[in-house]
């Protein structure tokens, strides 16, 4: 297991389809824009640095 990686459990193939999916969408957004300038991705922005904000002070 990676370091800070969640445990994460699959239970239903939905699940594995929607993981996919998110992160297909994932990468084509970061592969189109990855410091997430654009304005379009300005809340995703706000959310991403939120979260490794949290993570940083967790430690």
């Amino acid at each position: 297991r990676q370091s800070g990686t969640p445990d994460l459990k699959v239970a239903q193939l939905a699940d594995t389809i929607l993981l996919h999916a998110a992160r297909t969408a994932a990468e084509a957004i970061l592969g189109e824009d990855p410091q997430l300038a654009r304005p379009e991705h300005g809340l995703l922005k706000q959310k991403v640095d939120a979260f490794w904000a949290e993570a940083r002070k967790a430690g």
